[in-house]
């Protein structure tokens, strides 16, 4: 089987001839330390890694050499790997009539994702990456706003769930046509604690708009990767019922066991995780990597398992360990 043969043969719950695995985001600096390339899509094919996930290109608006807007109109920092929002563009609901989203028709917005669909899409998976219902709004609003929002203000709070539904719909309909066939939603909605709000609140305010980008998946010919950190048994049964293709990560540091989740839901949903990427693959030796990727496997195979990191190989993360989790899927993975 190709590697995008067995992906799609997992996120259908089908055993593939190989537990396969994908990653979200693998830090660039990892690409260099174990095969010397810049590029991404040489990197997974010298790693002989099953597929690749792609997000839309921004655009940005510099603002210095580590602050910029980005198309949102959000400010954003770099800090340390990733750009964190500090600055945004919506307060009150009146900041809406001057509240302007960025075309999702904008074809500069899809030229990575072009290069990889040119480049590997024969071979492997190509990865279509999107936001939900839930970070657009709290990146809009800021995180405590937000929040809040969810008692002082729902109806600003839904009006931005739907302008996030809207274009997210529109990028996935974009997607389609250039050839992807699965789409990952990225939203974290939990932590190591429970959900960011209440589970009730969730199934009121979140869940049906979560329902609908599920519901626009599947109506343009995609299957749906649901991934978000945290402690989620209180709304599993919802996510599960929003007719999503596989849930990311089974976060272990949300106490959350791929084979208890592999018992109660295996047999209407993928599972894609969850080798911990927080100690594990960061400070463990070969031997606790090898253990690890055992035990996912003796609980996520045969069928409907995707093998990979509980969340992302970040720049913590010793490329030597990444490598080994690599090399110990292939050695024991097979159906």
């Amino acid at each position: 089987m190709t590697g995008k043969e067995r992906l799609l043969t997992a996120l259908k719950r089908g055993i593939p001839d190989r537990i396969p695995t994908i990653e979200w985001d693998i830090y660039p600096g990892i690409y260099r330390a174990l095969t010397g390339q810049e590029d991404s899509c040489r990197f997974i094919e010298e790693l002989d890694i099953d597929g690749i996930a792609i997000w839309q290109d921004r655009r940005i608006t510099p603002i210095n050499d580590k602050i910029f807007k980005d198309e949102f109109g959000v400010i954003r920092a770099y800090s340390d790997e990733y750009p964190s929002a500090v600055g945004f563009p919506v307060s009150t609901p009146s900041d809406l009539k001057n509240f302007q989203m960025p075309s999702p028709d904008d074809d500069a917005i899809y030229v990575t994702l072009r290069k990889a669909l040119e480049s590997v899409s024969q071979e492997r998976l190509v990865v279509g990456r999107v936001r939900d219902v839930f970070s657009f709004p709290r990146d809009t609003l800021g995180f405590e706003n937000f929040l809040a929002g969810f008692y002082e203000e729902p109806a600003l709070v839904d009006e931005l769930m739907c302008m996030s539904i809207e274009y997210s719909t529109a990028v996935m309909r974009n997607m389609r046509s250039l050839g992807v066939e699965v789409i990952a939603c990225l939203d974290d909605i939990a932590d190591g604690r429970g959900t960011l709000i209440s589970p009730d609140m969730y199934r009121a305010q979140i869940l049906p708009r979560f329902c609908e980008i599920v519901s626009a998946a599947h109506e343009n010919g995609l299957l749906i990767v649901k991934h978000t950190d945290g402690d989620l048994h209180d709304i599993l049964d919802d996510l599960v019922g929003s007719g999503i293709d596989c849930l990311d990560p089974i976060d272990p540091m949300g106490h959350m066991d791929i084979g208890d989740i592999k018992a109660k839901y295996g047999d209407r949903i993928a599972l894609k995780g969850n080798v911990n990427c927080a100690d594990v693959l960061v400070t463990g030796t070969l031997e606790d990597v090898e253990a690890a990727v055992l035990d996912c496997l003796a609980k996520g195979k045969p069928g409907g398992y995707i093998l990979s990191s509980s969340n992302s190989i970040h720049k913590s993360v010793n490329p030597e360990n990444y490598r080994y989790m690599l090399e110990c899927l292939k050695k024991h993975g097979w159906n």
